[in-house]
């Protein structure tokens, strides 16, 4: 998480930073590191009106893609006949039955906006125990921290999704280890720090924008890929040292969470 936090990552994350601030028009604050305080420039006597270029093209653009049905194409995941049969049924499913049932023309407007200012969109499809069904919803790319060793995100080994949850919540999740309750507050906003800052720089704008005073920690969730291990039989070598036998195993994902220092779960999904 470290690795994928620094570097190439911080660069990505300032220029983000950047162009959020031209959107809400808020491009010429600064932030004291040191007081942790909103600085507004000093200005003349003159009146001076601002109008929004940046906002209002993003509109523009964001309309004229979501007019129209977005259409998708499932990629096989190798050339085998059995693979392109598949891909070719999830296609159908996607375009078909999951476009309508998860409400996806609506949720487009949000990631074309991740993916105009931060270059990439990012959706969550998982289920939902409150509302018993599958659930589509936007990740900020803020908070979604992929492998920063490849090229595409699902050659990567691992993916991190990083949200602000309350302590309530935590302690009330029965998929985490019973010492969940054992969680300590940290009442951020964020796990990158330039969107904490972001979140500084919106509340000071605001007339009525106020931070959340509740009581809540960063959750981390890592989605990490273990790759297929072939089956060894048992062995002693010349030193009488044995070997025990291994069955083989498929690839599989792991989901571990955890906040602060506290492991909440790690779990063996059938994701692949």
């Amino acid at each position: 998480f470290k690795a994928a936090s620094t570097g190439q990552r911080f660069k990505a994350e300032s220029e983000w930073y950047t162009n959020e601030l031209y959107r809400e028009g808020l491009h010429w604050t600064k932030i004291d590191r040191k007081s942790g305080t909103v600085q507004t420039p000093k200005t003349d006597k003159r009146v001076r009106r601002q109008i929004n270029l940046v906002r209002q093209e993003l509109r523009g653009i964001k309309n004229f893609i979501t007019s129209q049905q977005a259409h998708w194409i499932v990629a096989p995941s190798d050339d085998g006949q059995e693979a392109q049969q598949e891909a070719a049924i999830n296609n159908q499913l996607l375009q078909g039955f999951l476009y309508d049932k998860l409400d996806i023309s609506s949720k487009l407007y949000d990631v074309h906006d991740n993916g105009f200012l931060k270059y990439y969109g990012c959706w969550m499809m998982e289920w939902n125990d409150e509302i018993d069904d599958l659930d589509l919803y936007t990740l900020d790319s803020f908070d979604v921290f992929p492998d920063q060793s490849v090229r595409e995100p699902r050659d990567g080994q691992f993916l991190v999704k990083t949200s602000k949850v309350t302590i309530s919540k935590i302690k009330a999740n029965q998929r985490y280890l019973p010492d969940r309750a054992d969680v300590i507050a940290d009442n951020r906003e964020s796990a990158s720090e330039f969107k904490e800052s972001l979140g500084l720089v919106k509340s000071e704008s605001s007339s009525d924008g106020h931070l959340d005073e509740t009581s809540s920690a960063i959750v981390y969730d890592v989605f990490l890929k273990r790759p297929a291990i072939d089956a060894v039989e048992e062995s002693i070598d010349a030193e009488g040292v044995i070997t025990p036998a291994r069955p083989a195993e498929d690839a599989a994902i792991y989901i571990i969470t955890f906040a602060g220092e506290k492991l909440l779960r790690c779990e063996k999904t059938n994701l692949k």
